[in-house]
């Protein structure tokens, strides 16, 4: 589950940060004190949604890992 999830992540991330790349031109008159290519700004936002994802993805994987199959799966058709 973490594996396949961290997968998607990469995907989406490369297609995200090209989107933003391409579109930070028109955000240019919105922002104050940055420039709309500031390369700490942007790995600052690929970080956040880097760790943010992981975690989305890591919680449910260690949530489940410490369930027991066969008990959970009785209690479940109770």
């Amino acid at each position: 589950m973490a594996h396949s999830s961290s997968r998607c992540q990469e995907d989406v991330g490369v297609v995200g940060l090209g989107f933003a790349f391409w579109t930070s031109r028109l955000a240019e008159s919105m922002l104050f004190g940055i420039e709309p290519r500031d390369p700490v700004v942007f790995a600052g936002a690929a970080l956040t949604i880097v760790v943010v994802g992981l975690l989305a993805g890591w919680v449910p994987a260690h949530r489940a890992s410490r369930l027991h199959p066969a008990r959970t799966l009785t209690e479940t058709r109770s």
